[in-house]
């Protein structure tokens, strides 16, 4: 069985996958001249005229998917009940993002993989906050809500691409809060 100290190579490598995807992707946007807040999706990076942009947004998805699933394993050997049901989800959801690099905006599979993607992090999220409240970790349990009600706020006021910005961002930040928990709780 993993131990509690063993599980902290893990924690650190979530933490690190959120790190990696904001900075990759903050840098995919800021070379990319023509991508737009709220106009273009985070995809249409993967499909840019510019080969840095486009490859360094595939491959922060390949990369950040196959860390998620280090991560939700890491996750999933050291936790039971609830935090071991969101870690599968997370696992899964890894796999996922590694497809959405893999299969571009352009291609008919792409939709599938980002969708189920996103699907799975929101059902992995929701329960891990339940699990999280349960087990008395509520700095975690808030970060989740938080997440949560800014991405729900965000529906009314912004167009798909500007809500899955603010989704993968708020994600990154939950993901990282996660790695610090798994690193650092008692339980």
């Amino acid at each position: 069985m993993v131990t509690k100290m063993s599980a902290t190579p893990f924690a650190f490598v979530g933490i690190i996958a959120a790190v990696m995807i904001v900075l990759c992707f903050t840098v995919a946007i800021c070379s990319a001249p023509n991508w737009e807040f709220n106009v273009n999706t985070l995809s249409d990076l993967g499909i840019s005229e510019d080969g840095f942009t486009a490859s360094l947004f595939n491959w922060t998805c390949i990369i950040g998917g196959i860390l998620m699933i280090i991560f939700g394993v890491g996750k999933a050997l050291v936790k039971k009940d609830l935090d071991m049901v969101s870690a599968i989800f997370i696992t899964v959801a890894g796999l996922f993002l590694i497809n959405v690099g893999i299969f571009t905006k352009g291609d008919n599979m792409h939709l599938f993989m980002a969708y189920t993607f996103f699907t799975l992090c929101i059902i992995g999220m929701f329960i891990s906050g339940i699990s999280d409240w349960n087990h008395g970790r509520k700095l975690t349990a808030s970060v989740t809500v938080i997440v949560f009600v800014v991405f729900l706020a965000s529906l009314p006021g912004f167009a798909v691409p500007g809500i899955e910005v603010i989704g993968v961002f708020g994600s990154c930040l939950w993901l990282a809060a996660q790695g610090l928990s798994l690193a650092f709780s008692k339980d």
